[in-house]
């Protein structure tokens, strides 16, 4: 098998393993093992993480809980130790492999004991028992000390011994850059990093949804200004009106009705002072003015807020801008996309340059 093609057989089944554990994120929920293996990691509920997490997950929309999240993370960094493993494990192998291909002496031929690639390695497997080839810097002594291991452990000749040595000498200094810790270290941060991937991916996908309910707000602060227009409108139309041209605030206002059609007073309070609710906060309170008071007053005091609203979005817009928060923006954002380059560099470039040690 080809590298390239093989790159891509590792790589598809990374993916697939990434696409089927998010899938099933809430069916190993269920599973009692794994929801105790992941609760001894979970962060405690009191806890500035959890806190935060719940937060961006709240923001988000999105269907899951803190749990279940942590399922996700979990998958990803057990997907990424094991795709970071097989790289390594490739890298290394056929770099080894193309040093001990390379023959040391043009003049003897690839089958002499010299460039012999199998016994080569052999040699090395035999040195490598015994001396830790991380050390070995090419001095005199670590030649006295491959001659040896060589004598005392393999079937190499007296009178090959100087030749071999020599060659196995030049192939554990060539070799030794992929035995080095820090480039175990690099591999390990790697993984790490991707552990983190979900965090950054939920916060940046929480700030967009953030800004889309705010907008979906804003229209259909618009919608509820149209419609008020018909006096023969009901705070019901108005909000049937509200639930059929939402995305976002659906959910919510959903369950608005619900609780509304059960009992209109407790879910006015409930709604009005508790904070899970806040995205339509604004809404459930201008459909309770609607009902309770004079609609043509609250409707135009909806139309100045609007007007103010967009005025104070602007005036902060060019404040941003032309003061340091906007150069404190724009580093931020940068740094959001080199992040993200990083994460798909450490793959790509790993799969990429297989041969190079340094990775």
């Amino acid at each position: 098998m080809s590298n390239s093609i093989g790159n891509l057989f590792v790589i598809s089944i990374i993916l697939i393993c990434i696409a089927c554990y998010l899938l099933d994120a809430k069916k190993l929920l269920k599973n009692t093992v794994i929801k105790t293996l992941v609760k001894k990691v979970l962060p405690k509920a009191t806890s500035k993480e959890y806190k935060k997490l719940n937060s961006m997950l709240t923001k988000s929309s999105l269907n899951f809980s803190v749990l279940e999240f942590y399922i996700i993370k979990i998958g990803v960094f057990l997907t990424a130790a094991v795709f970071a493993f097989l790289i390594f494990i490739t890298n290394t192998q056929i770099k080894q492999n193309q040093i001990f291909a390379t023959p040391i002496y043009s003049n003897y031929s690839n089958n002499d004991f010299r460039n012999s690639n199998k016994i080569r390695l052999k040699n090395f497997k035999i040195l490598k028992q015994h001396i830790d080839v991380t050390k070995i810097s090419g001095s005199s002594n670590d030649l006295e000390n491959v001659k040896k291991v060589l004598l005392t452990f393999s079937d190499v000749s007296s009178e090959n011994l100087d030749d071999s040595s020599y060659v196995l000498l030049k192939d554990t200094i060539a070799i030794k850059p992929l035995y080095v810790f820090s480039r175990k270290i690099k591999y390990m941060l790697y993984v790490l990093l991707f552990f983190m991937v979900p965090d950054f991916i939920l916060y940046i996908y929480s700030i967009i949804i953030v800004k889309r309910k705010t907008e979906e707000l804003n229209s259909l602060t618009n919608l509820i200004i149209i419609i008020s227009s018909n006096p023969n409108v009901t705070s019901r139309n108005i909000l049937d009106a509200l639930i059929e041209n939402s995305n976002y605030l659906k959910p919510y206002l959903q369950k608005f009705k619900t609780n509304y059609l059960i009992n209109r007073n407790e879910t006015y309070s409930e709604f009005l002072n508790q904070s899970k609710y806040k995205p339509i906060l604004k809404l459930v309170s201008v459909l309770r003015q609607i009902e309770e008071s004079d609609t043509k007053s609250t409707i135009y005091n909806l139309e100045n807020n609007n007007s103010n609203i967009e005025k104070s979005r602007k005036i902060t817009f060019e404040n941003i801008l032309e003061k340091k928060d906007g150069i404190m923006l724009i580093l931020f954002s940068i740094g959001a996309c080199m992040l993200l380059k990083i994460a798909f560099d450490v793959a790509v470039t790993a799969i990429s340059n297989m041969g190079n040690p340094g990775l």
